[in-house]
């Protein structure tokens, strides 16, 4: 028998990647409309990252400022679709790995396998 948490953590598991996967795609088609769109300010994003280890700058930079809504600012239809997009799906798919991660805490949680009919 499959309690709540683990029903949880098992449909969370499922979601999770998925959506991770699916939100890298829209992260990466904001950022060429982005490039293409306003290529000043793809250059204003530099070329230093965050960490000497940091292979793709622009992208991390890219990607805070679509995380923090800012591409709002540049009143551009297109781009704010795809933002949103690409930031609801990146929210709701974090928000299914922590789910996930606080329902295998909880007391009665046995395993993600005993949901699986035996």
């Amino acid at each position: 028998m499959c309690t709540p948490p683990e029903f949880i953590a098992a449909l969370c598991a499922l979601l999770a990647l998925p959506l991770i996967l699916w939100s890298i795609s829209l992260q990466r088609k904001f950022n060429r409309t982005l490039q293409s769109l306003h290529p000043s300010l793809w250059a204003e994003f530099g070329t230093k990252g965050y960490s000497k280890y940091d292979e793709s700058p622009k992208e991390a930079a890219a990607g805070w400022y679509l995380l923090t809504g800012q591409y709002h600012y540049l009143a551009n239809d297109d781009l704010t679709w795809k933002g949103n997009h690409a930031r609801w799906v990146t929210f709701a798919g974090v928000g299914a790995m922590c789910l996930g991660l606080l329902a295998t805490s909880l007391p009665t949680y046995v395993s993600v396998f005993a949901c699986l009919p035996t």
